[in-house]
């Protein structure tokens, strides 16, 4: 399935004055064609029906979220198969586009169904680039993790799109885990770090960011996880990894 990605926004490049800017939300990626729930990739997500009982016939695009700093608890909520799960009740569902509305991207936000579980994004009018970094500096200071900016003129494309930019200072980038290391010290008898292999052939190790309850039950070789990191070195390994949770989709 094909829906609208970012690219990164460049403050020498990209001129956004009159765009909108929202919070980038702490969460998954989730579909609603207007009768299912589904991830980025398309694969079902099993919400319960009286989750999705309220959503309207026609399709949204957003985020599931449990708030700011609780992505591990929500991947964890919605990777689950169960048909009734109680965690549901902490999940909303942050929208930020209606796809297949006509119009701009202000005349298909106004079309968004405002039943709960559903919340619309807010957004906030860019007045200039310095007004990005203020807006991002306010975000991070709250606890988030960054801004998406949104040209309000575009219409929604299924592909990385120049009408979409994230604005972060941490950058954040899918491995596939290979292999476990043992820890030592005070994660004796635990997993230390996860041993990644990135699209690029290239290998590293992550252990930053791994809770305790990370290290007793680590993520499965063969499995997606999502990595924060300054920068890539010269070699294109991640500077400063953190392990942020295993990709739910």
């Amino acid at each position: 399935m094909n829906v609208l990605l970012a690219k990164k926004y460049d403050q020498k490049k990209h001129d956004v004055t009159g765009w909108l800017a929202s919070e980038k939300i702490d969460g998954v990626r989730a579909y609603w064609t207007g009768t299912e729930l589904l991830t980025r990739n398309g694969n079902p997500i099993h919400a319960p029906d009286w989750w999705t009982e309220d959503l309207p016939d026609h399709a949204l695009d957003g985020e599931l979220t449990a708030g700011r700093g609780t992505f591990p608890e929500t991947c964890s909520v919605v990777r689950s198969s169960a048909d009734e799960d109680d965690r549901w009740e902490d999940i909303s569902f942050a929208v930020f586009d209606v796809p297949d509305a006509p119009g701009t991207l202000k005349q298909r936000l106004a079309v968004a169904n405002a039943s709960w579980p559903v919340i619309q994004v807010r957004q906030i009018t860019v007045r200039n680039r310095d007004h990005v970094s203020q807006l991002l500096t306010l975000v991070e200071d709250a606890g988030g993790e960054g801004i998406m900016l949104r040209d309000p003129r575009s219409e929604y494309e299924r592909k990385r799109s120049d009408t979409l930019l994230k604005v972060k200072r941490m950058h954040d980038l899918d491995a596939e885990v290979i292999g476990h290391k043992p820890g030592t010290g005070q994660h004796a008898g635990r997993c230390g770090a996860l041993i990644c292999l990135l699209p690029s052939g290239v290998e590293f190790s992550v252990g930053a960011g791994m809770a305790i309850t990370d290290r007793l039950n680590p993520a499965a070789i063969g499995d997606t996880v999502i990595v924060q990191h300054q920068n890539l070195t010269s070699r294109g390994c991640p500077r400063h990894p953190v392990f942020l949770g295993v990709r739910a989709d």
